[in-house]
C-alpha cells in the first residue's frame, strides 16, 4: 500500500525548514577595489544553513553569490557562511568608489 503524502498535514519523512535566527539589516562600507570578510556572532550558537540577501541601495536585494557585472567583470557581490560561533560575510567591491552594502540573513537549523 503506497502512502499518498499529499493527503498528510505533516510527515517526519520531510524535515521542515526551521528559521532559528533572523538578523537585523547590517550595513558595511567597502572601499574601492576591496574584498573583505566581516564577522558577526552566531546568535543561534550552532552550525546552521545561512540564507543571505544583499543590496547596495537598501531597497533592491539580491541573493547571496549573485553578482553585478559589467562586460563579464564582477563589479560587486556578497556571500555568507557560518560555524557554531561566527557568521562570516564576504563583500567584494571592484568599482572605483566606496559602496555601502546592506545585508540581511537568516539561519536555518540543519536538523
Amino acid at each position: 500500500m503506497a502512502i499518498d503524502f499529499t493527503k498528510l498535514q505533516a510527515s517526519s519523512d520531510y524535515v521542515a525548514d526551521k528559521i532559528v535566527y533572523e538578523s537585523p539589516v547590517l550595513t558595511y562600507s567597502v572601499g574601492a577595489t576591496t574584498a573583505t570578510t566581516k564577522t558577526v556572532t552566531n546568535e543561534y550558537g550552532l552550525k546552521a544553513f545561512i540564507t543571505l540577501a544583499w543590496s547596495v541601495d537598501g531597497t533592491n536585494y539580491n541573493p547571496m553569490q549573485s553578482t553585478v557585472s559589467t562586460n563579464y567583470v564582477t563589479q560587486y557581490t556578497a556571500n555568507g557562511w557560518c560555524n557554531d560561533s561566527t557568521v562570516y560575510i564576504y563583500l567584494e567591491n571592484n568599482t572605483a568608489g566606496t559602496l555601502t552594502f546592506y545585508i540581511k540573513y537568516v539561519l536555518d537549523s540543519i536538523t
